[in-house]
């Protein structure tokens, strides 16, 4: 639980309160990380498996007035392969927030194998949503925030005009509904594939 202890949004629930949405933060104890055993010999087939359980999972809609916006799951395939799947909403999460989750996932799991000490990983210093947060609030008492706010109030007073993009095609009737598609490579295809993107850039 020290990515969920560091990261206050990673335990983050939505809840209305005079009907005002506002974050509650929970204990990274009630964070939902699941696990599950695959017991599949054939590396193939339990891509399949895996592949048909985390797009079904991940079809099903969050609901904001009862899952959690951070969800995480383990899978287990004997002492060989271990898969850690997460599904987070986009109130609290964005591209950059995974790169984020990766680095500092594969850091503390380098730092307990090179000294097994987790105290130690505990100490150290991160900076977190919070010390961001600080620094807008104190941004915006600055002499130079209020000019450009000011700026901005002026520059975009009045009636606004309706943004018109050039398309290919009229507009259509607002959808939200997306899609997966998963491609499986052999090692030679994948190889393939990577030295074609090497040689052209």
């Amino acid at each position: 639980f020290l990515f969920l202890d560091r990261h206050l949004m990673t335990r983050a629930k939505l809840v209305l309160q005079d009907g005002m949405p506002y974050f509650k933060f929970i204990k990274s104890s009630q964070v939902v990380i699941e696990d599950q055993e695959m017991n599949q010999a054939d590396s193939k087939k339990l891509k399949e498996d895996l592949h048909l359980q985390l797009d079904s999972f991940s079809r099903a809609p969050i609901d904001l007035d009862k899952d959690p916006l951070f969800y995480g799951k383990i899978y287990f395939n004997g002492d060989r392969d271990i898969f850690f799947y997460t599904k987070i909403h986009h109130l609290i999460w964005d591209g950059w927030s995974y790169d984020i989750l990766m680095e500092e996932l594969a850091s503390i799991y380098s730092k307990l194998q090179k000294n097994g000490s987790f105290e130690q990983v505990e100490k150290e210093s991160v900076i977190t949503y919070p010390d961001y947060s600080l620094w807008q609030e104190e941004f915006k008492k600055s002499t130079h925030y209020q000019i450009e706010f000011q700026f901005w109030k002026d520059y975009l007073k009045g009636e606004l005009p309706v943004l018109e993009l050039p398309f290919d095609f009229p507009r259509d009737v607002k959808r939200y509904d997306a899609d997966g598609f998963f491609v499986s490579w052999s090692e030679v295809e994948a190889k393939t594939l990577e030295e074609v993107a090497i040689k052209n850039g």
